[in-house]
């Protein structure tokens, strides 16, 4: 079993030892890539997918994008597609939802059998995460990165809210000028 996680994308260096792991040369590695992480993700949230996905790219790989939902109850069409890749690598995102879609849609055990018979199985941020045994220990980022996505997303309607960093003086006179404090003003 073979396994190539990351934190994000692939860098130039990652590459290298990618390509060694699989044993072919860059230009005749087959990789499907599949996204489905950020399938909770609005599309003004998405400029990192495809800066991550540009960086995959980048290295010469022939890259097949792969969207899970597509083959939803079509275990066998999964399986022959993803015979023919040298490695599947899962992008970032929600690691709950991807781990879901993969039990959901039976994908999970496909994986597992044609990692064991030599698929290279490669991951960045939740798409690593999800190689793992179990998301235990993850809910707590998770939820704080869903608070903070809600937040967002009620910005316009909290605008009469909002947070003024005055600078205070620095008592230690070191090279930082101030330090910053939050006052939240509620105005009319």
């Amino acid at each position: 079993m073979k396994l190539f996680l990351s934190s994000l994308a692939i860098s130039d260096s990652q590459s290298v030892e990618l390509a060694r792991l699989i044993g072919k040369e860059p230009s005749t590695i087959s990789l499907a890539l599949i996204e489905n992480a950020a399938d909770t993700y609005g599309e003004a949230e998405r400029a990192w997918v495809y800066i991550n996905r540009a960086a995959i790219q980048s290295h010469g790989f022939a890259v097949e994008l792969v969207d899970l939902r597509e083959y939803n109850k079509r275990p066998a069409l999964i399986k022959a597609m993803l015979r023919t890749k040298d490695i599947v690598w899962f992008g970032g995102g929600n690691s709950f939802y991807l781990r879901w879609l993969l039990k959901d849609t039976g994908i999970d055990a496909i994986l597992k059998e044609l990692v064991v018979k030599g698929l290279v199985y490669g991951g960045g941020s939740a798409g690593a995460i999800i190689a793992g045994p179990t998301l235990k220990h993850f809910e707590l980022p998770m939820i704080l990165m869903m608070l903070q996505r809600l937040y967002m997303a009620a910005w316009p309607s909290l605008r009469r809210w909002w947070c003024r960093m005055p600078t205070t003086p620095n008592l230690h006179q070191s090279s930082q000028a101030s330090l910053p404090s939050c006052k939240l003003t509620v105005t009319k």
